[in-house]
Protein backbone atom coordinates (compact mmCIF):
# COMPACT_ATOMS: atom_id res chain seq x y z
CA UNK A 1 0.00 0.00 0.00
CA UNK A 2 2.89 2.30 0.29
CA UNK A 3 3.78 1.92 -3.38
CA UNK A 4 0.07 2.64 -4.27
CA UNK A 5 0.10 5.85 -1.85
CA UNK A 6 3.20 7.06 -3.94
CA UNK A 7 6.21 5.83 -1.53
CA UNK A 8 9.11 3.90 -2.40
CA UNK A 9 10.48 3.72 0.25
CA UNK A 10 10.42 5.11 4.35
CA UNK A 11 13.63 5.15 6.62
CA UNK A 12 13.47 5.43 10.20
CA UNK A 13 16.25 6.19 12.06
CA UNK A 14 17.45 6.14 15.76
CA UNK A 15 15.22 4.79 18.85
CA UNK A 16 12.03 5.95 20.38
CA UNK A 17 11.90 6.15 24.44
CA UNK A 18 8.66 4.29 24.47
CA UNK A 19 6.51 2.92 22.04
CA UNK A 20 5.12 3.84 18.82
CA UNK A 21 3.07 3.73 15.74
CA UNK A 22 3.54 5.71 12.36
CA UNK A 23 0.49 7.16 10.33
CA UNK A 24 0.78 9.03 7.09
CA UNK A 25 -2.25 10.50 6.04
CA UNK A 26 -2.55 12.94 3.28
CA UNK A 27 1.21 13.18 3.42
CA UNK A 28 1.56 14.46 6.40
CA UNK A 29 3.82 12.21 9.21
CA UNK A 30 2.94 11.22 12.82
CA UNK A 31 4.15 9.43 15.40
CA UNK A 32 1.74 7.79 17.63
CA UNK A 33 1.36 6.60 21.25
CA UNK A 34 1.37 3.11 21.49
CA UNK A 35 1.74 2.57 25.07
CA UNK A 36 -2.64 1.53 25.24
CA UNK A 37 -1.38 -1.07 22.41
CA UNK A 38 1.29 -2.09 23.37
CA UNK A 39 0.93 -6.12 24.12
CA UNK A 40 -1.90 -6.81 22.15
CA UNK A 41 -2.24 -9.52 19.53
CA UNK A 42 -2.12 -8.34 15.60
CA UNK A 43 -5.76 -8.21 15.14
CA UNK A 44 -6.68 -6.48 17.75
CA UNK A 45 -3.85 -4.32 17.43
CA UNK A 46 -4.85 -3.66 13.82
CA UNK A 47 -8.49 -2.94 15.28
CA UNK A 48 -7.62 -0.68 17.26
CA UNK A 49 -5.66 1.68 15.09
CA UNK A 50 -8.74 1.61 13.02
CA UNK A 51 -10.50 3.31 15.60
CA UNK A 52 -8.21 5.62 16.53
CA UNK A 53 -7.38 6.85 13.22
CA UNK A 54 -10.99 6.64 12.16
CA UNK A 55 -9.81 4.25 9.22
CA UNK A 56 -11.08 1.00 7.99
CA UNK A 57 -8.82 1.28 5.70
CA UNK A 58 -5.66 0.62 7.87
Amino acid sequence: ELKFAGYDVIVVKGISNKPVYISIINGQVKFNDANDIWGMETKETIDTIKKKLNDKAV
